[in-house]
C-alpha cells in the first residue's frame, strides 16, 4: 500500500466515526426534546381509547419517521 491508499482509508474511517458520533449526539438531543413531548401529546389525545390501541398509535407515530430515515440513509449509502 502506498501513502495515498492509507490516507484514503484513514479519511473514510474518520468520516464514519464522526458520522456515528453525530448520530449518537443527535439521538441524545432528539429523544428528550422531540420524542418525549410527542409521546405525552399522543397519550393525552388517546385517553379515551383502550391502552392497546393507544400503544399501537404511539408506536406507529414514532416508528414511521424513524423507518423512513433509516430507509433514506440506506439508499444514500448504497448509491455512493
Amino acid at each position: 500500500m502506498n501513502d495515498k491508499d492509507v490516507d484514503r482509508i484513514a479519511s473514510c474511517v474518520v468520516e464514519k466515526l464522526l458520522l456515528y458520533a453525530l448520530v449518537i449526539v443527535a439521538a441524545l438531543f432528539l429523544a428528550p426534546t422531540i420524542l418525549f413531548p410527542t409521546m405525552a401529546a399522543i397519550a393525552r389525545l388517546t385517553t379515551g381509547l383502550p391502552s392497546v390501541v393507544a400503544v399501537a398509535i404511539t408506536a406507529s407515530v414514532i416508528a414511521i419517521p424513524l423507518v423512513a430515515l433509516i430507509w433514506f440513509w440506506g439508499r444514500r449509502t448504497r448509491s455512493n
